[in-house]
């Protein structure tokens, strides 16, 4: 009975551990002077757009300001593919810019407001919609539109293409991340840490987004990435 009891309780620990379950390991006063909008992580450097920035603050991963980069105006989301920016912006144009800030061309996204975007190498994926029933859609680098699905809720936020997964974050209202497949089914979800959220990044490793209301940044993880040490020590303790 006693190894019944363990074997539950050891079960039980595991399913815990393994849980999906996003939590903040760190947060700081973002380089945004009101609202934050989107977040981009790329190698040790963080690059951030928000309300009133007519350009890219770059950061460390702890928040220290390393330099900025013009933009013709302010613009909801970005995406840096290592060589180039491409962004979103108020005037519903998308724009790929040289990491000094030239900009290399542009395209209309005619009455779609877009609020997130997304380079996956090939195919430009821009979350949004006309009025507040929202969509993501696939596009060429030259804005013709392939493709689209409903997005999950209404004003979208900020959308990441990492690790072969769409990072999408529902908007201010609700902040809720989702991770999506490349057709829009849900693979997880969770809360923001804040309400409203705007930002969606993934690194690899931690999750990084924006409040909407104050510019601060947060830096998650989920616990699963974590789990098998601590299920380890689980163990160690009915050895």
């Amino acid at each position: 009975m006693r190894s019944f009891a363990l074997t539950v309780t050891l079960v039980a620990l595991a399913a815990a551990c393994f849980a999906s379950n996003w939590t903040v390991v760190a947060s700081f006063d973002g380089p945004y002077p009101s609202q934050g909008y989107g977040i981009e992580a790329y190698g040790n450097y963080l690059y951030c757009v928000g309300s009133n920035m007519a350009y890219i603050s770059k950061i460390t991963t702890t928040g220290s300001q390393v330099n900025t980069i013009p933009l013709f105006m302010y613009c909801y989301d970005l995406d840096f593919d290592g060589t180039y920016f491409w962004v979103v912006q108020t005037d519903h144009q998308c724009r790929r810019y040289t990491s000094t800030g030239s900009t290399l061309g542009s395209f209309s996204i005619g009455s779609i407001i877009g609020n997130g975007i997304a380079y996956d190498g090939t195919y430009i994926w821009v979350q949004g919609g006309p009025t507040s029933t929202q969509y993501i859609y696939r596009m060429s680098t030259t804005g013709s539109i392939y493709s689209s699905f409903p997005a999950q809720g209404n004003y979208m936020g900020a959308i990441d293409y990492a690790a072969g997964y769409f990072w999408s974050m529902a908007g201010p209202s609700s902040s809720t991340a989702y991770k999506l497949t490349t057709a829009g089914s849900v693979v997880d979800s969770f809360a923001g840490p804040v309400t409203p959220s705007y930002g969606s990044s993934f690194d690899g490793t931690y999750f990084w987004t924006t409040n909407y209301g104050n510019g601060w940044v947060y830096k998650m993880q989920d616990v699963e990435d974590v789990a098998p040490a601590s299920l380890g020590r689980v163990k160690a303790l009915y050895r």
